[in-house]
């Protein structure tokens, strides 16, 4: 037990993801709503989907797509979404490639509220797109 907490925590430290977040997904299976949304205002949502495919079963889970809605549910109405097309083209180049893309939060009154950077392979990304619209 305790080489797999270690293994936990090292894992968590690596990817800068919310430790205890990580042990409620792999340990019971759920959700840490709270402790998710804080890393992914801080652009984390790679690491959270990376987390999810190599370290739980994500065949049996909808965890991946439940943090992909998390994510899209903290944005505000008006987002612009900023991918050069170089990194496009590096997304499409290589698939696993995790292309940097800035989200732009607006207000009602078109005035910006938050930036967030993130990361995505293009398979990601293009979920994340479909999920939002």
């Amino acid at each position: 037990m305790e080489n797999e907490i270690l293994t936990l925590k090292n894992v968590t430290a690596a990817l800068g993801i919310n430790y205890m977040a990580a042990w409620h997904m792999s340990e019971f299976n759920v959700l840490n709503e709270t402790e998710i949304i804080e890393d992914l205002k801080n652009g984390l949502i790679f690491e959270w989907l990376t987390f999810i495919d190599k370290y739980t079963d994500s065949n049996i889970n909808n965890h991946e797509e439940a943090v992909m809605k998390l994510f899209i549910d903290e944005l505000s109405d008006e987002v612009s979404i900023n991918l050069t097309p170089e990194e496009l083209k590096l997304m499409i180049d290589d698939q696993k490639y995790a292309g940097n893309i800035q989200v732009l939060n607006f207000d009602n009154q078109e005035r910006l509220i938050s930036t967030i950077n993130i990361r995505l392979t293009l398979g990601q990304y293009i979920d994340l797109l479909e999920m939002a619209s």
